[in-house]
């Protein structure tokens, strides 16, 4: 109601929907993440985890260093294919949808700025 203009109204609630869609993901992805950790849990032994990485500056990612010569846990061909299956899944999912969704909701919150700083004649 404060905002009169039908244009800005129409793009702040297109970037909300997105992101909507965007916390979606990122949820789906943390839930994910959390399984994949799980299982290594029962794969890779702790002692030869590392540091968490800095995080990514768009999504905020932080991975962990596994060192040279991790010994696991088990040998399991299954097991292991079902880890690497996983993670290669989430890393899909990651490249494919989160960032490219993050990247486009970043446009919007740009086009966004500048539809309001021009609409109403903001520096």
């Amino acid at each position: 109601r404060l905002i009169r203009k039908k244009e800005v109204t129409n793009k702040i609630s297109g970037y909300w929907k997105m992101t909507g869609q965007v916390e979606a993901i990122q949820e789906r992805l943390e839930s994910d993440m959390d399984e994949i950790a799980l299982l290594g849990d029962n794969i890779i032994n702790g002692n030869f985890l590392g540091s968490y990485s800095e995080r990514d500056s768009l999504s905020g990612i932080r991975f962990i260093e596994v060192y040279p010569g991790t010994e696991l846990m088990t040998n399991e061909k299954n097991i292991l294919i079902n880890l690497a299956n996983k993670v290669s899944r989430l890393k899909r999912r990651i490249d494919n949808f989160y960032f490219n969704n993050l990247s486009h909701l970043k446009g919007l919150a740009v086009d966004l700025i500048e539809l309001i700083k021009n609409e109403y004649h903001l520096k």
